[in-house]
């Protein structure tokens, strides 16, 4: 799983069995595709960049599908557990918002705000444990990334709770 770059941007692809799969473009004439996790279960998920901005996706049983922009200007996933519980960002007017999206009800089941201008999750395991990296405190103006202007932060990880907070 990873991308290669062509003249015509970066594809996704999957390795499996000794075969390399391109996952294919989405709608919107993409410019890029990334494929950025796989499960054991060979779901991919990843990001397309559009010509309407990013947008989220998953790959399974061989079909390519757009997440949508999952209620913000874009999407990204980062990381798909066993569960298929994927983990990235929104895009919104108030900054980017981590997001915990799940394959069988196909929408948002969490989408955490702790006080950030920008939050991205990167990883999410089977214990649904997750791994947020914060930044750009509400306080502080408002950057679109960490800037070394900013106070330094580090990532923090917590499980989600199944009446929905975090511990």
């Amino acid at each position: 799983m990873g991308y290669w770059d062509t003249t015509n941007g970066a594809h996704a692809f999957l390795y499996q069995a000794g075969t390399v799969t391109d996952l294919g473009l989405l709608g919107g004439n993409p410019t890029n595709n990334y494929a950025l996790s796989v499960n054991n279960a060979g779901q991919v998920v990843g990001f397309s960049e559009t010509i309407n901005g990013a947008q989220a996706f998953l790959y399974q049983n061989g079909a390519l599908t757009d997440l949508g922009n999952l209620g913000g200007s874009g999407s990204y996933a980062f990381d798909i557990n066993g569960s298929g519980q994927i983990v990235g960002h929104v895009d919104t007017p108030d900054g980017a918002r981590a997001i915990l999206y799940d394959t069988d009800t196909g929408s948002i089941n969490q989408y955490w705000n702790f006080g950030w201008h920008q939050q991205f999750a990167f990883g999410v395991n089977n214990t649904l444990q997750v791994t947020v990296h914060p930044c750009c405190l509400m306080t502080q103006p408002r950057t679109h990334f960490c800037g070394k202007t900013e106070p330094s932060t580090t990532s923090i990880s917590f499980r989600q709770t199944p009446a929905g907070g975090v511990d």
